[in-house]
């Protein structure tokens, strides 16, 4: 039996504080974050899932029911942090009714119950009810590809390989970027796409097929861990975690001052990430450290615990809230409440469904 690892609780948690900080507008690099979840998605399936033959062996519509079953755990919280904000388009509608936006409302609501709208090319579809609801999307086609992903790496004999296919895929979705500004010029010469200039960011960013790659990336990750989790020392975690350091400061500085091609929404969303995403989620699954070691603690290891809760909490808890203190201070003053007022409100949410799963899980 393969041992809990903690570490990856802290570094699910800290993203999860990214995420939250930037949506509460302290401007954060959300992207960042957003890449470590979906590589430490890769990374956490294939250690648990290594050694089980039944996963590797799913196939085609037994793929689907497997996604779905993860997908199941989250999705009647996901639901109901949706129908606020439908509520209230729907007040919005009955106001100003047109039927082309009660159309609208439709399409995004079929989408959304379905969790297919990370596959619309438009942000009122990906982002419709709750901002955040579009990684659930992502995600379930991201665990339909886990088992064959899982066989082919199986397969790989030699730990090289993991590693050589590990850089494979991070230069083939790094080279993607450059077709991006070309399809999305022949996409709206045939007017498939809204001319809104969001296409690059829903490509690299929310496209489930692209997010393929960092996943994938993951599970490579996953797998070379598992072989070397034998050979664990203080002088690789420091070393990994020395990497970590220097690529994060590379990171961003690019991503804050430079200039270069990596700043445009065709790599600034994902791809610039990558590196530091990679070198984040193995040097805390080391946990060798001391800089992981002093971020392992009580508080991230609880807010890890609660992460996948709080991420789908906290969007619409920040907009409504926001919504509610407008009516009665300056926004320069909702920005410096907002942020320690959101958190408090979301853990407490977060408790208060944990409490209520308890109490109608069936005996």
């Amino acid at each position: 039996m393969k041992k809990k690892l903690d570490s990856l609780q802290a570094l699910r948690a800290l993203a999860c504080l990214v995420v939250f900080a930037d949506h509460s507008g302290l401007n954060c690099a959300v992207a960042a974050a957003v890449g470590v979840f979906f590589m430490l998605s890769g990374f956490t399936l294939t250690y648990s899932g290594y050694d089980k033959a039944d996963v590797a062996a799913l196939r085609g519509a037994d793929c689907l029911k497997y996604a779905v079953k993860r997908i199941s755990k989250l999705y009647t919280l996901y639901l109901l942090c949706s129908l606020p904000v439908l509520l209230l388009e729907l007040f919005t509608l009955m106001k100003a009714y047109s039927p082309q936006a009660a159309l609208l409302l439709v399409k995004k609501m079929v989408a959304s119950i379905f969790l297919v709208q990370s596959w619309v090319p438009n942000s009122e579809y990906a982002m419709a009810f709750n901002g955040v609801a579009w990684y659930l999307s992502t995600s379930l086609f991201l665990y339909f590809a886990f088992p064959p992903i899982l066989r082919s790496i199986k397969k790989a004999q030699r730990t090289s390989l993991l590693i050589v296919a590990a850089v494979m895929l991070y230069i083939v979705q790094f080279a993607l970027g450059f077709l991006v500004e070309p399809l999305e010029e022949l996409l709206l010469s045939r007017k498939l796409i809204p001319a809104d200039g969001k296409f690059a960011y829903w490509f690299t960013y929310i496209f489930p097929p692209f997010r393929l790659f960092d996943f994938a990336v993951g599970c490579c990750l996953g797998a070379i861990f598992i072989r070397d989790e034998n050979k664990l020392s203080e002088k690789k975690g420091l070393f990994m975690e020395l990497a970590c350091i220097l690529i994060l400061v590379l990171s961003s500085f690019i991503y804050r001052t430079s200039d270069s091609f990596l700043t445009k929404d065709a790599f600034v969303y994902t791809q610039l990430f990558v590196p530091l995403a990679a070198a984040a989620l193995y040097s805390f699954a080391l946990a060798q450290g001391p800089v992981t070691k002093l971020l392992t603690n009580r508080f991230t290891l609880f807010i890890g615990s609660v992460s996948s809760d709080f991420f789908l909490l906290h969007q619409n808890i920040i907009r409504f809230t926001v919504m509610f203190l407008s009516y009665f201070m300056a926004f320069s003053t909702i920005k410096l409440i907002v942020p320690a007022l959101c958190f408090a409100m979301t853990i407490a949410a977060c408790l208060i469904w944990k409490w209520l799963k308890n109490k109608l899980r069936p005996a």
